[in-house]
């Protein structure tokens, strides 16, 4: 179905019609056969295949009102010098960066890798010319480590004014989403073999941040493209979602992500909300039934109402007068 999303500006219509000839993964370096790739892929190029395929990005607005798209991509550390290098827009100048000067940031690049994404921007010859986050591509060289990198196309033509402004808007107004956290935290459950507690030990955080980061990775990517903050979209708003396609079957979620496939994006995150609970409920066929809290005992169906009301279904074995002597059973 093709897409009839207008375009953010005008630089981004290049890259997504880029995006949309391109297979699920690039050409180059990547390109691996699918009945092959599941036996073959070393676990960093199985995580790079991976986090291509999610297709996580995010959309910053400069201040002259452009908005640039910024996708995630993972470079394992066996192509990271040759796919990468220094952008002339990184302002720190190529020979200011040594073992000396990296000596508080090689420590923990060893041992858990890179963890924040590095700013890019990716040429035609699919390399990656980083502006932001020389150090910790020099770590990554360094301690033989893959590369998080979040890119913009050159075909979007920022100028270095425009990337330096690219640069502090990114580092400084938003920290990892719960997508990104997801992103992170599953890799690692699955490597480490953990539950939701241990890893929540593990990073320090608590339980219900792992548990919102993992519903945040049950959303459809085109559900989060309707949306202002893309991936970057915060927990309530995640939540909203999720209890929107936990009312669908798996046939009714196709539907809805085919119906966002073909929607502009909205300028609020509350309208396309409304409108994606809307078609939910037009798919279900109803409006979806509140949900009431069911318990079964001894055969029995309680169902909870309001406050101390319940509703009781017996079985056809248990009369309604064996139940009244039951009750009657709590008075003595």
């Amino acid at each position: 179905m093709s897409k009839k999303r207008t375009p953010m500006s005008t630089g981004l219509v290049a890259h997504m019609a880029a995006s949309a000839a391109e297979p699920s993964i690039s050409s180059g370096v990547f390109s691996i056969p699918e009945d092959v790739a599941g036996g073959f892929l070393d676990a960093e190029e199985a995580l790079a295949s991976k986090i291509r395929s999610t297709g996580a990005f995010r959309v910053i607005r400069l201040k002259n009102g452009r908005l640039v798209r910024l996708t995630s991509v993972y470079i394992p550390s066996a192509h990271v010098e040759e796919l990468t290098y220094i952008h002339e827009a990184n302002i720190r100048s190529k020979s200011g960066v040594t073992e000396e000067t990296v000596d508080d940031l090689i420590g923990s690049v060893r041992s858990g890798g890179v963890v924040m994404e590095v700013l890019a921007v990716r040429g035609a010859d699919t390399r990656y010319g980083i502006f932001d986050g020389q150090r910790r591509r020099y770590c990554a060289l360094l301690a033989d480590k893959g590369l998080p990198i979040a890119y913009t196309d050159e075909t979007e033509d920022l100028s270095m004014a425009e990337l330096r402004e690219l640069s502090r808007l990114a580092n400084l107004t938003r920290p990892n989403s719960l997508y990104d956290k997801g992103l992170h935290y599953a890799r690692v459950m699955k490597d480490e073999g953990l539950d939701v507690l241990q890893a929540a030990a593990l990073f320090g955080v608590h339980e219900s941040e792992v548990r919102a980061s993992q519903w945040a990775l049950e959303i459809p990517l085109p559900l989060y493209e309707l949306l202002p903050d893309g991936t970057g979209t915060g927990r309530p708003t995640i939540l909203n979602l999720r209890r929107t396609l936990k009312l669908l079957t798996k046939g009714q979620v196709e539907a809805l992500i085919l119906w966002a496939q073909g929607k502009e994006p909205y300028p609020s995150a509350p309208k396309a909300l409304a409108d994606i609970a809307a078609q939910a409920t037009e798919l279900a066929g109803e409006k979806p039934k509140k949900r009431t809290n069911v318990n079964v005992i001894a055969g029995i169906e309680v169902k909870q109402k309001k406050g101390n009301t319940f509703e009781l279904t017996l079985p056809d074995e248990i009369s309604s007068q064996q139940l009244f002597d039951l009750l009657a059973m709590l008075k003595k």
